[in-house]
């Protein structure tokens, strides 16, 4: 058997002539034939192996370029000229700009390294060097104002700190990671009742743009279909075989959201619809195409350890956001409401964010949360320490009996039950258990 041939082979034309000058037609037995499509299958792999090795590093500079717009955008939180007040966690005699200018240097020259990184396929010890760096100084930023302890941050200084681990876990741990995200952010939804908060506006929003008006019983199943979306979203992209239904699912997650969520929706806060951008191109980047190579049961068993924050959040051991609970109704709050001959008191930002008396007569509620966006473009830490703490600075100049709070704390591990304290006292109110001076 023949095959003909018509390409060009070893400089010659795909028509020859004979030994008297009269055209020939070259022919290729099967087994030529298989030769050379076994060279170009085997180069193919080799280029998808090496994809693979710089994967990561690509994944890690649209990460740093984006944490870098997004500290840009939030920039007076990070900076200090806000006139929101910062929650310290501990305080070494650093200024916040000085921390704040610092991580971003670091980010810019980890973008540079992983940029060469990724054109060059070779691992660089600098690009380890700044990637603690950015662990750092991030973290230096945290502890100087616990405010900066944003979702996106955090994911950032996460995807650093495994960025340091053995090349062969960083694929797997970012993997993993990631997956959790989904998992425990729709985990953390499910209750009784369920539909409250950032997801049931989404569904009403998406209702009323479809014209469709469900009734309360339909509003909830469409809730809890929105949170099993996203959790079953986690669970595709967990598992290597289900990848690719993963990547389907979470990309129209998100393109949902950001149509939702943008300003010709909900017109929600930039930082957010920056964050679920950078999903919709780092999702398809980490995930696709999938992996080929095997892990051992121990290095396994590393990856998993990407989901323990997650697992942490769920059991209430940690804050809602490093636990993965976004847009979650689980985490406590504190409220403040004050007399309205008081009102002038307040910070004058702050002034601009109070209702109508509307609570047992002559009280205004102040919306902290609303003066959070306004004043440092990110959205207020979701725990309900951290809003007292933020509550006692802005009522200081205030007296007993003009400001009363309200202070919400979730009974474990039924979360929708609440314990609810209403004071007048500073005293009584909840307090950061780790503010110290060094």
């Amino acid at each position: 058997m023949v095959i003909p041939v018509s390409t060009v082979e070893d400089g010659h034309s795909g028509s020859s002539e004979s030994r008297d000058g009269s055209p020939t037609r070259r022919t290729l037995t099967v087994g030529r034939a298989f030769q050379i499509n076994y060279t170009f299958l085997s180069g193919g792999i080799c280029r998808l192996a090496m994809a693979n090795v710089q994967r990561v590093s690509l994944f890690v500079l649209l990460a740093s370029v984006t944490e870098m717009v997004l500290v840009a955008v939030s920039w007076r939180l990070w900076f200090g000229v806000s006139e929101f007040p910062s929650v310290p966690v501990a305080s070494f005699g650093i200024q916040r700009p000085a921390a704040a200018a610092l991580f971003l240097m670091s980010c810019g020259v980890l973008s540079l390294c992983s940029y060469r990184e990724w054109r060059t396929g070779q691992a660089k010890r600098a690009t380890e060097f700044f990637a603690f760096a950015c662990v750092a100084f991030g973290g230096l930023s945290v502890v100087l104002n616990l405010h900066c302890l944003q979702a996106w941050h955090w994911l950032f200084l996460l995807i650093c700190g495994v960025r340091l681990c053995p090349a062969e876990l960083q694929g797997p741990v970012l993997r993993t990671g990631i997956a959790g995200i989904y998992l425990f952010a729709g985990l953390s939804r499910f209750g009784f009742p369920s539909g409250g908060g950032m997801t049931q506006q989404l569904v009403q929003w998406w209702c009323d743009t479809l014209g469709h008006q469900p009734v309360p019983a339909q509003k909830t199943l469409l809730c809890h279909a929105a949170n099993v979306m996203e959790f079953c979203c986690g669970l595709l992209l967990l598992f290597p075989r289900t990848r690719r239904l993963g990547v389907g699912l979470a990309t129209l997650l998100h393109f949902g959201l950001l149509i939702a969520l943008g300003p010709w929706g909900l017109a929600h806060n930039q930082p957010v619809l920056i964050w679920n951008f950078w999903f919709l191109l780092a999702i398809p980047l980490l995930f696709w195409p999938r992996d080929a190579s095997s892990l051992s049961l121990v290095k396994s068993a590393v990856a998993i350890i990407a989901l323990l924050p997650g697992l942490a959040g769920a059991c209430g051991w940690i804050d809602a956001w490093p636990g993965w609970q976004l847009y979650s109704p689980q985490p406590g709050s504190a409220q403040l409401f004050v007399q309205p001959d008081a009102l002038k008191m307040l910070p004058r930002g702050l002034q601009e964010h109070v209702g109508p008396p509307s609570f047992e007569g002559d009280w205004c509620a102040v919306r902290v949360d609303d003066w959070s966006l306004e004043a440092c473009g990110a959205a207020i830490y979701p725990d309900e320490e951290f809003q007292a703490e933020v509550i006692v600075e802005c009522i200081r100049r205030l007296k007993p009996g003009q400001f009363r709070v309200v202070v919400e704390r979730p009974q474990r591990p039924r979360w929708w039950r609440r314990d609810v304290m209403r004071s007048g006292n500073v005293e009584d109110l909840p307090r950061l258990g780790g503010v110290v001076g060094l």
